[in-house]
């Protein structure tokens, strides 16, 4: 087994990892299913209007089965494809709003981004461009409509340059 395939084994493997705890910030019973209550849930911590209609486009643009829920390998799948989608931008975000108080900090976003990079931040500060280029609204915090917004952008962008 060469050092190429075993490095790109425990890459995936962590990406893996990071791409489940993401998941389970939604899946909270860790069913490896999220279901509408558990949208509505989410949906309802983030202080997002009318969750009930989240929800139920999350659950149309993702359930290929006929069970009203997400499985963890239909999550995984669409976020294989680069797909930008309801559930992804409210696991991530949810993840990362450890208080759940509907909004990230700083300290929030940089903690996320090295929980799921695998990698330590030694300077909070280095992620100050890129939360203030999601923080439209410039008022020092980045709620989940700023986040979808963010992250539809930037799979536009990737799907421009690919």
């Amino acid at each position: 087994v060469s050092t190429q395939s075993t490095w790109d084994y425990k890459k995936k493997m962590e990406e893996e990892e990071a791409k489940r705890t993401v998941f389970r910030a939604v899946d909270k019973s860790n069913e490896g299913l999220v279901n509408f209550d558990k949208l509505v849930a989410a949906l309802t911590s983030a202080h997002i209007p009318d969750p009930n209609s989240h929800a139920e486009a999350a659950l149309k643009e993702y359930a290929k089965s006929r069970t009203e829920a997400i499985s963890f390998a239909e999550f995984a799948e669409s976020t294989n494809k680069q797909q930008c989608s309801i559930l992804m931008t409210l696991c991530f975000f949810s993840y990362c709003d450890v208080d759940q108080d509907g909004r990230l900090t700083l300290a929030e976003f940089t903690r996320c981004v090295e929980v799921l990079s695998g990698a330590p931040v030694d300077d909070i500060m280095k992620f100050k461009p890129q939360f203030d280029k999601i923080d439209t609204d410039h008022d020092g915090y980045i709620f989940y409509l700023e986040m979808e917004n963010f992250m539809k952008t930037q799979l536009q962008i990737n799907d421009q340059h690919s």
